[in-house]
C-alpha cells in the first residue's frame, strides 16, 4: 500500500509530504517536489480476520434478506472482465479486491463471489 499524503506547501518553498494512513510510522518527508511514492508501513490496509468474517456475514444476511438475488452469468462475466480484472485494485494472484478484500471471480460460484450477489457493489462504485 502506498502512503495517502496531505501535502503542504512551506514558507521557504520546500514540500511537507505527512501520510495520514492510519498506524503509519514512517516519519514525514520534507522535499523540493510536489509528488512523491513510497510504500506504507502501516496495517491497515489489510482487514483483520474478524473484520471481514464480520463483513461477509452482514452482506450474506442483507443477501438471504432480499431472496437471494443473482446476477445473470453474463452479468458476472462482464463485471469481472470490463472493471474488476482491469481495475488497479484488483489482486489478480488472489482474485480480491484489495480495497474491500472480497472474492470477486468470473465464474458463477455458489458461494465467496461478490460480483455474483446482486444486493453487493463495488466498493469504488464502478458497478
Amino acid at each position: 500500500m502506498d502512503c495517502k499524503f496531505q501535502i503542504t506547501k512551506l514558507p521557504n518553498g520546500q514540500w511537507l509530504h505527512h501520510c495520514t494512513n492510519p498506524g503509519c510510522t514512517l516519519p514525514d518527508i520534507i522535499i523540493h517536489i510536489d509528488s512523491v511514492k513510497r510504500n506504507c508501513n502501516c496495517n491497515s490496509g489489510k482487514k483483520s480476520f474478524i473484520v471481514k468474517a464480520s463483513n461477509l456475514v452482514n452482506a450474506f444476511s442483507k443477501w438471504v434478506a432480499a431472496g437471494r438475488p443473482n446476477r445473470e452469468k453474463e452479468q458476472i462475466q462482464h463485471i469481472f472482465e470490463e472493471i474488476c480484472s482491469k481495475c488497479e485494485e484488483f489482486n489478480k494472484d488472489k482474485k480480491i479486491c484489495n480495497i474491500c478484500e472480497c472474492r470477486c471471480r468470473n465464474a458463477d460460484t455458489k458461494f465467496l463471489n461478490k460480483i455474483k450477489m446482486a444486493t453487493e457493489h463495488c466498493p469504488l462504485e464502478k458497478w
